[in-house]
């Protein structure tokens, strides 16, 4: 099977009330909102406190008793699936899933589903402890978890730089640490080992799997020092500390004892090496799990503590698993990965490994895909894959050539040149002559991102702002993934901001600062939706992060200065507007002319009134003849000041 492509179903669910939280989906076949509230048939797959271990008891989430049937639980387990399925889906959002997984096609296509956890949240952990895998469709009687076309994914919202797909190395390199240290239960190692190297037979060449025995912490560090590694597989035992609610993993002392550590000091050893190291693989248990009462400290577990703290990708387990069960995850979860398959894909081929195994029925619930990067793939395809593409793609060429001529190469070749003579237009100012020729290149090539992007900003400086937004999306649609999205985003979430869809222009302004979190005018744009939307302290954060980035960029300060206003700073506001009118250009003269009439604006919050005239004089001198969308505002500033003129005469 060649590489799968995905749809994404976004899940993004906030805090409320106890149990009742604001549900908001964003799918391929639109986007809703509705109220969910945690059913309480999953509680008992949710808190890992709550799992009785008694004896040899494996199958902890259905905790059933010993005389009990597989069939009998199954059955359990799929009406509490059935049950979240229903409250995350409940009937005005549910039309939203059943269109997007309708879309599909090729048995190489699926619908991943996104949770998006924000760790700033106040229900941060009792979100991320959901046993999301539960997810069962109603209807059918299908976990979407078992099939690679519908994968669960959690996806943990966190500041730092989103991590990009590498170029496939030329070998790909593999840490296996296995740690035998714990006397409970001794773990078969050996074979786990021996299964990881059948995974890439027949490619040696390209792989190289490094193993380490009982190591301690400062061990693993040195093996990172000294070469790169691009997966760390965990090989050993896990567990939850009740008193503290953090996971521990199970290293070694130097003595030879048993060393526990917690997922926030593995992060730190292994920061340093987060630009080549992609994946984390703890094949331990309760290494994604927390106890009930961790609803004020969120990601205490290893998993999220690791994702926290910059790995890209971690897979854990959410409970105590078997030996079994964690030898047949691993071959099966590791010739998928040597297959080039993504890892969401990969990891439902291992949940339905572990669910053919004794006592496998609940088991295959407890993999757990934490992610922070874009999609489930580690690299982009191998060099030698693209060339063969390129040779491919050229003998077809010439195939069309002969059999149709140059008309597509011509098409394309005029499209480029009208974007060149639209993009002159623009910066000449004549925005009728720029939309011609955009509009005009589109005709000629419709799936070229970028002619859609400029022609939907030539179209909002016409005041088209139905078609600009449009043909935003659709260059948004067209361009994801390129080194070009964060612009596309950026140009859709200002025109969102614009007509007053603020919640999405916020969506789309993170995807873009998501790509690119160094890109300015995104988070001014941010700043004003937050501001527009009361919430001022977020619009702060926006603002002065930008202006760290960039201080010399005007409009920073001078909507800082706005946000000073609005919470009663006026003496402030007037300091930053001052800063603001020197740092735009002379050019620049509706800039000019929004700070000053900011600024008599703060002069009259100082009762300033000379001060605040002269500041209003200056606007009408720089943006004469009602050219400024706050010439209404300044004439009745004016008229309330007793200026000598409300305005030019």
């Amino acid at each position: 099977m060649g590489r799968m492509k995905f749809e994404v179903l976004y899940l993004r669910i906030r805090g409320g009330e106890g149990s009742s939280f604001e549900l908001e989906i964003e799918s391929p076949a639109g986007n809703g909102q509705a109220a969910f509230e945690i059913p309480e048939e999953v509680l008992p797959w949710t808190f890992s406190d709550r799992w009785d271990l008694a004896g040899d008891q494996r199958d902890v989430f259905l905790r059933r008793p010993p005389t009990s049937s597989p069939e009998a639980a199954e059955e359990k387990t799929r009406a509490a699936g059935k049950a979240l399925f229903e409250a995350v889906f409940p009937p005005e959002v549910a039309g939203l899933f059943h269109s997007s997984l309708g879309r599909l096609r090729g048995d190489d296509e699926g619908l991943r589903i996104r949770i998006e956890i924000d760790p700033r949240g106040r229900a941060a952990a009792l979100l991320q402890m959901l046993p999301w895998e539960l997810l069962c469709v109603p209807a059918t009687g299908d976990f979407l978890a078992l099939s690679r076309r519908t994968p669960i994914v959690r996806f943990l919202q966190i500041p730092r730089q989103r991590a990009l797909p590498l170029p496939n190395p030329r070998r790909l390199r593999i840490l296996c640490v296995g740690d035998n240290s714990l006397e409970l239960e001794r773990l078969d190692l050996a074979k786990e080992r021996d299964l990881l190297q059948a995974a890439w037979k027949g490619r040696k060449r390209e792989v190289a799997i490094e193993f380490k025995n009982r190591c301690t912490l400062a061990e693993i560090r040195r093996a990172f020092v000294e070469r790169s590694f691009h997966v760390l597989l965990f090989i050993g035992h896990g567990f939850l500390d009740q008193a503290s609610g953090r996971g521990q993993l199970v290293f070694t002392n130097p003595d030879g004892t048993p060393q526990p550590v917690d997922g926030a000091a593995l992060a730190r050893e292994i920061a340093d090496f987060s630009s080549t190291l992609r994946l984390v693989v703890l094949n331990a248990c309760s290494t994604a799990a927390m106890p009930e009462g961790a609803g004020s400290a969120p990601f205490t577990d290893v998993a999220g503590a690791l994702v926290m703290g910059g790995v890209p990708a971690v897979v854990a387990m959410r409970g105590p698993v078997s030996d079994a069960a964690a030898i047949a995850f691993s071959r099966t979860f590791f010739e998928n990965l040597a297959d080039d398959q993504p890892i969401d894909a990969g990891l439902a081929e291992a949940r339905k490994a572990i669910r053919r195994e004794k006592d496998g029925e609940s088991q295959w619930l407890l993999p757990a895909l934490f992610l922070r990067q874009a999609d489930g793939y580690l690299f982009r395809p191998e060099k030698s894959k693209v060339w063969a593409f390129l040779v491919v793609a050229a003998l077809i060429a010439v195939i069309v050539l002969l059999a149709r001529g140059l008309e597509n190469m011509r098409q394309k070749a005029e499209a480029g040149r009208l974007s060149e003579v639209g993009a002159a237009k623009l910066g000449e100012g004549d925005i009728p002559g720029a939309f011609e020729a955009f509009d005009k290149a589109v005709a000629l090539d419709p799936a070229n991102p970028e002619l859609l992007n400029r022609l939907s900003m030539s179209e909002e400086r016409l005041g088209k702002l139905d078609s600009a937004v449009a043909h935003a999306q659709e260059a948004v649609r067209l361009g994801g993934g390129s080194d070009d999205e964060a612009a596309y985003q950026y140009n859709l979430g200002a025109l969102f901001n614009r007509i007053g869809r603020k919640e999405d222009a916020l969506r789309s302004l993170q995807r873009a600062l998501d790509r690119d979190g160094r890109l300015v005018p995104a988070l001014n744009e941010m700043g004003i939706a937050f501001l527009d939307l009361g919430r001022h302290s977020d619009a702060r954060r926006a603002f002065e992060k930008g202006i760290e980035v960039d201080p010399a960029f005007a409009p920073l300060t001078k909507n800082l200065a706005r946000v000073e206003l609005g919470e009663g700073h006026s003496d402030r506001a007037a300091e930053l507007l001052a800063a603001a009118a020197d740092l735009y250009p002379l050019a620049d003269w509706s800039g000019r002319a929004e700070t000053a009439y900011w600024s008599a604006f703060a002069d009259s919050q100082r009762d300033r009134a000379a001060e605040a005239c002269r500041a209003l004089s200056l606007f009408h001198e720089l943006a004469p003849n009602q050219l400024s969308e706050f010439d209404s505002q300044a004439r009745s500033l004016g008229s309330r000041l007793g200026c000598s003129g409300a305005g030019p005469g």
